[in-house]
């Protein structure tokens, strides 16, 4: 690294930790709405096929919205558990296809394939591995997910219901991604490569701009509004953001005098670069994501290889929400849009010879509805977003005065300015939508099942991530911890011990924070077993709170209808409900 990058690389570093320490923002305004509609699209394509016509009527503006901005790791972070349970109850339905350059695939055939490819010794893989391989693998699945995500599809040969399932895929792929990062102590690469052929004048220009702020000692208390003039990530996102581990593979994708990016500090990428070569698999480390749009990316290098011409740019990242000089969402740029489209119409000066039937100069009644329409945008900038009753009022209120607007007899021309209101509206109706479908388990068994295999998949990744260790340094990194490991990890360990293994665990990160940060992901891990520990035995007490519920259930898995309660001596009932108890646990 030359003097001036290194240099150049120290002031960036304390401009993060002074100025840009404000977490990145979690887009709360809209998860809501990305999460139910991602439930109601779930729910629907569980159905029998003569249902899926209902695929139609659900609306995924927030998810392509959401995606669009690089947010999906903070929308499937929060997905529960059992949303890739029903993904691979979708996966097993045969009349799911997609289609591709002439060749059409049939997902459950691809699933099936995956599945035994990846099946050792009779043990069948989880699931998380199955998804990532149904991606990686070339098919018209992952050609079409790809296009349909990135945007380069053409949408004349894409159905609606394989748009909608492309983004359904693509948050399961995530979903995986992520807990497949946590279970297994994925460590970021201290650098990812980036490969593209396009904007290198645009990279040289902020480059340049970097090295006068260096020049005049201001680099390092760079303010938001100057920042934007040194921030490549503009440039880099015009398309999908795929980085990787393996400089060649970047360079393939860069081509002869193409671009190489080089992140620095990819840590604070972390989060969504997630999967990238989980398997060793070539795809896989190139792994379909969206550079969020509150990172800013800060040239501090350039150089040229000579043999291929192939420019190198060294970036540092920053994710903090002050890396945006208004901190909006989808839902404040239609509200803004809307607030001035109607404050321009109100005071647009409309000539006063021109005809009025190509005038959209409004009468008073139209103008005083307009201004009720301004009216009713302020009233709910001042208040929460989430209030989904207010986000209700808001839209009930806005759609009656649009319709009142409607019976004043526009002309042509007002009527066009109104349809644009309603567009606007329809838009801003999209990205709340309230679709109030919870898809999740209510069985205490399945709750308990499905907790024990998250645990079981939890322990087993932490498995592979002790045995894959080979450095000295990560396995000296670990001596305080390995006792508590080894408890944790035993096959035949005990609730108790494993919680207080856990606990144990926790306290030693605490004490010595050096080893959660070069392991990020293993906190996470062991609070995930606490959590699961914590479910499981919620729902066993709900059972000996309530044993019925569990003979009840054992009585429907025989295809026996329950005898009314009273019926039988309760002598009776204990003893069988002892006994399923026990067969069951």
């Amino acid at each position: 690294m030359s003097a001036s990058k290194n240099a150049i690389r120290k002031e960036l570093e304390t401009l993060i930790a002074t100025q840009y320490t404000l977490p990145p923002k979690q887009f709360a305004k809209e998860e809501l709405a990305v999460k139910q509609t991602v439930e109601k699209l779930v729910l629907v394509m569980s159905q029998p096929t003569r249902q899926k016509s209902l695929l139609a009527d659900i609306p995924i503006d927030s998810i392509e919205n959401m995606t669009r901005r690089g947010h999906l790791s903070v929308v499937v972070q929060k997905l529960d558990d059992h949303f890739l349970v029903a993904i691979e109850e979708i996966l097993k339905k045969d009349d799911i296809t997609m289609e591709y350059g002439g060749e059409t695939i049939a997902l459950s055939e691809l699933y099936k394939g995956c599945k035994k490819a990846l099946t050792k010794q009779g043990k069948e893989p989880n699931f998380e591995d199955v998804l990532l391989r149904m991606y990686s693998v070339e098919s018209p699945f992952y050609m079409k997910l790809n296009a349909i995500v990135s945007g380069y599809n053409n949408p004349r040969s894409t159905t609606d219901d394989e748009k909608k399932i492309a983004f359904l895929m693509n948050m399961a792929i995530h979903k995986a991604g992520v807990l497949k990062r946590q279970f297994e102590v994925h460590k970021t690469p201290d650098v990812l490569y980036r490969g593209q052929s396009f904007g290198l004048p645009n990279f040289i220009t902020k480059f340049l701009r970097v090295k006068e702020f260096h020049a005049r000692g201001e680099l390092a208390s760079l303010p938001p509004d100057k920042l934007v003039e040194v921030n490549i990530a503009d440039i880099v996102c015009k398309k999908n953001v795929s980085m990787s581990s393996e400089l060649n593979s970047a360079k393939v994708f860069a081509t002869e005098k193409g671009i190489v990016l080089h992140v620095q500090n990819p840590e604070q990428l972390s989060d969504f670069y997630a999967i990238a070569n989980v398997s060793a698999h070539p795809n896989e480390a190139e792994f379909l994501s969206r550079m969020p749009d509150d990172i800013a990316m800060i040239p501090v290098d350039i150089g040229v290889d000579p043999e291929n011409k192939t420019t190198h740019i060294y970036v540092m990242c920053i994710h903090s929400q002050s890396t945006q000089l208004t901190h909006s969402t989808r839902l404040h740029d239609i509200k803004k849009a809307l607030k001035d489209f109607l404050t321009r119409e109100l005071n647009e000066r409309y000539g006063f010879f021109a005809s009025y039937l190509y005038s959209r100069a409004y009468t008073p009644q139209q103008k005083v509805v307009l201004g009720q329409l301004i009216e009713a945008i302020e009233d709910v900038e001042r208040n929460p977003i989430l209030d989904l009753k207010r986000q209700d009022e808001f839209l009930e209120t806005t759609i009656k005065l649009l319709k009142k607007l409607y019976e004043t007899n526009p002309t042509d021309y007002q009527k066009k300015g109104f349809d644009t209101i309603n567009a606007l509206l329809q838009d801003y109706s999209a990205a709340v939508a309230d679709l109030s479908v919870v898809h999740q388990l209510t069985d205490v068994k399945a709750i308990i099942a499905s907790e024990q295999k998250k645990l079981d998949k939890n322990r087993e990744g932490k498995r592979l991530w002790l045995a894959g260790l080979t450095a000295d340094a990560d396995k000296k990194r670990l001596e305080p911890l390995n006792k508590d490991l080894e408890v944790l990890l035993r096959p035949d360990i005990s609730a108790v011990d494993m919680r207080q293994a856990a606990n144990n665990i926790l306290h030693l990160l605490n004490a010595d924070p050096t080893i959660g940060t070069h392991f990020k992901p293993l906190e996470e891990g062991i609070k995930s077993i606490l959590t699961s520990l914590d479910k499981i035995e919620e729902q066993q007490q709900i059972l000996i709170k309530n044993p019925s519920l569990l003979f009840k259930d054992c009585l429907r898995c025989l295809g026996v209808d329950p005898v009314p309660e009273g019926k039988q001596e309760q002598s009776e009932i204990d003893l069988l409900i002892g006994s399923t108890i026990q067969k069951f646990f």
